[in-house]
């Protein structure tokens, strides 16, 4: 999915990350919402060695959305200043998509609420 980050357009990319979060957190039942981003929730304190690994995974994920923002700050498309506080809202809406898909909420659900969130983006980049 990080392959999306790699658009041209700053914009473009978030939006269809979003997109195609809100598709893939929804797509199968009963094991909804994304694995890496919601497990660390419910681990217990005997699996370290499984919450090692998906640490690890989310860690790939913010390195992405940030070196993402970090073009778009190169390339004049981002302010420097909003770098930190755009990861973090990409990182909250994802976050937020994998639970809300795990809770029952469906693709037509996440994707409205995606149009909102990314408006910040369009605001700033």
């Amino acid at each position: 999915m990080l392959e999306y980050l790699e658009a041209d357009e700053p914009i473009e990319a978030f939006q269809t990350l979003f997109a195609e979060a809100a598709q893939l957190y929804t797509r199968s039942s009963p094991a909804r919402g994304c694995l890496i981003l919601t497990s660390s929730v419910n681990l217990r304190t005997e699996d370290d060695e499984v919450g090692l690994l998906i640490a690890e995974y989310r860690q790939r994920i913010e390195r992405a959305i940030k070196e993402r923002l970090s073009r778009a700050v190169k390339d004049e498309h981002l302010p420097p200043g909003q770098k930190a506080a755009l990861a973090e809202l990409c990182f909250t809406i994802l976050y937020g998509m994998a639970l809300r898909a795990q809770s029952g909420a469906g693709c037509d659900d996440l994707l409205g609420g995606t149009e909102v969130a990314i408006r910040p983006f369009v605001d700033t980049i």
